[in-house]
């Protein structure tokens, strides 16, 4: 049977930052950003034997966090942006990582697919359109994307 498992890889030290680095223009409003990194593995197979593999592969036990909710892993935010690469364009990291479990001897399940995906949250009171950041971060060419509101 077929189980989708997802994560969201926080970086304990991350401090806030300015979103108008992420952009092509300075934006004037009081607001700052945090990025993460999410995971959404298809799996056949052990469920636990899974996760003991994508903490090993994609976190760092002493500098990451991982939350294995759907759930977004901040709750402060005004609206996260998520951007991922399109299912037929070059994704090296997904590929690297089916080919390693592939070869790993007796896994206990078997990756069947995966997407990754940037989560960038963007945090304060301040006004500001979620469209600017997906004018300047994302490429309708090879990129997916979805912007979620508080």
């Amino acid at each position: 049977m077929k189980k989708l498992l997802t994560l969201e890889i926080l970086n304990k030290y991350a401090e806030k930052a300015d979103p108008g680095s992420l952009l092509y223009a300075p934006l004037d409003a009081d607001l700052s950003y945090l990025e993460t990194h999410c995971y959404e593995l298809s799996i056949e197979g052990d469920e636990e034997a899974a996760k003991a593999f994508a903490l090993k592969t994609l976190s760092d036990p002493y500098s990451q966090e991982v939350n294995w909710s759907k759930s977004p892993a901040l709750s402060d935010y005004k609206f996260y942006l998520d951007i991922g690469m399109k299912a037929n364009t070059l994704d090296l990291e997904k590929e690297y990582l089916l080919k390693y479990q592939r070869k790993l001897p007796n896994p206990g399940f078997t990756l069947t697919g995966c997407r990754i995906f940037r989560r960038i949250y963007i945090i304060g009171n301040d006004e500001v359109s979620s469209d600017l950041f997906v004018k300047d971060l994302v490429n309708p060419v090879i990129h997916t994307w979805e912007v979620q509101h508080a």
